[in-house]
């Protein structure tokens, strides 16, 4: 496998797109956009990921759906990702987003995410989703404007969520456990880097690692404050998935590939808790030999 250190760098400097562009895009992009859901990787086959794309006018059904974050935005776009199936869909679904986010971005398209898991089901009645579909968030994208500093929004944003700190990766491991043997391996660093700069809700960075075993493992963390907006936790899980995704398209940039497996009942079982929940894991040497 290819290293393409272009690939790596754009991943690194994927950011969120707060201002947009009022040009639409071309029936080339769409049609591409369309096809992204049918092409890219998924953690588990059985569930069914799709994507309704959407002109935003915000008198229209499908655009009141935003809400406020649409007017304020005001993007030329956006989607709506859902997903249908029990065994870890909200994992999935954010990995499966998230590649789409980051195919956007290597087109030159911008993106942001707006989540939606607090008002989900006026959300399947607006967007005509039936009951086993589950969407936790959206994603708002066009062409980027020139002059993303412009608007105070932005900045009052940024600074209640915190979007430009980053957790530590003594932070990011359990107990601040981070192997020393891993300091020293600057592939797997820029691969926990990339999984590191991870979008979350409110920049909550709610993903956890831990090494046993010669086997990287991934945890969602669950903060209590959460319930006030999310009472099943779904944005810990989905966002996850949006870590797991950056890493495997970091892996795949630097000639590796990831190949997550989910944790079953008994692996990590003594770092398994209500805050940590583990999600999955990949041999460590996946990284060590191109497949």
């Amino acid at each position: 496998m290819q290293t393409n250190p272009v690939l790596y760098k754009n991943l690194i400097s994927r950011h969120s797109i707060r201002r947009y562009k009022h040009d639409l895009l071309g029936e080339k992009d769409l049609s591409i956009i369309n096809k992204f859901p049918k092409v890219i990787e998924s953690l588990d086959s059985k569930n069914q990921f799709n994507v309704k794309i959407y002109e935003y006018h915000p008198e229209t059904i499908a655009g009141r759906a935003l809400g406020g974050f649409g007017r304020i935005m005001d993007p030329p776009y956006f989607l709506a990702p859902f997903i249908t199936g029990n065994f870890h869909s909200l994992t999935d679904l954010g990995f499966r987003t998230q590649q789409l986010v980051l195919d956007l971005w290597n087109r030159g398209i911008g993106s942001c995410y707006v989540g939606c898991a607090h008002k989900q089901n006026r959300v399947k009645q607006l967007l005509d989703l039936v009951d086993e579909k589950k969407i936790i968030s959206f994603v708002v994208f066009g062409l980027p404007d020139e002059n993303q500093s412009l608007r105070l929004y932005q900045k009052i944003s940024q600074y209640f969520t915190r979007s430009k700190n980053r957790l530590s990766y003594e932070e990011l491991f359990l107990d601040h456990r981070f192997p020393e043997f891993l300091m020293k391996d600057n592939l797997f660093i820029k691969i926990l880097e990339a999984g590191r700069f991870a979008p979350s809700a409110t920049n909550t960075q709610p993903w956890r690692f831990d090494v046993h075993k010669n086997q990287f493992a991934i945890f969602a963390h669950q903060k209590s404050i959460a319930n006030i907006y999310d009472l099943e936790q779904g944005y810990s899980l989905h966002d996850t998935g949006i870590c797991m995704a950056n890493m495997s398209k970091a892996a795949r940039a630097l000639g590796k590939a990831i190949h997550w497996r989910w944790v079953t009942t008994d692996f990590h079982k003594q770092n398994s808790s209500k805050i940590n929940i583990p999600i999955a894991y990949f041999p460590l040497g996946d990284l060590r030999s191109a497949k």
